[in-house]
């Protein structure tokens, strides 16, 4: 299974997310102004693979956030599996006070383990 397809997945979970009302427009994900934790997962089940994910999201209003995720792949015809997880770091500040226009610095680690 390729990295590529396990970005894909996770990709799609946050789209899916980022579907609820108030997204931070530079994000993309929900925004912390109805509360200060945000959990999301997904599943793919297909002919060949199975693979899902899920992340942790912790932060306040117009400030500082914290991101850590964890995805898991397995592919049905081989012994292959990978297991990857990170986190990111950032501020999410409002340009000029208004909601429409965002700067979100963010810094990132992710590591991955397997075939």
């Amino acid at each position: 299974m390729s990295r590529l397809f396990r970005t894909a997945i996770v990709g799609l979970a946050v789209a899916g997310l980022a579907s609820v009302a108030n997204a931070q427009v530079c994000v993309g994900t929900p925004s912390f102004s109805t509360g200060s934790a945000r959990v999301g997962g997904s599943v793919l089940i297909g002919d060949q693979s199975k693979a899902y994910g899920g992340q942790l999201a912790l932060g306040t209003y117009h400030n500082f956030f914290a991101v850590g995720n964890y995805s898991h792949a397995k592919d049905d015809n081989s012994d292959g599996s990978s297991n990857a997880g990170g986190g990111s770091l950032g501020y999410e500040w409002a340009v000029g006070g208004g909601s429409s226009v965002e700067i979100c610095p963010i810094v990132g680690v992710t590591a991955q383990s397997g075939s």
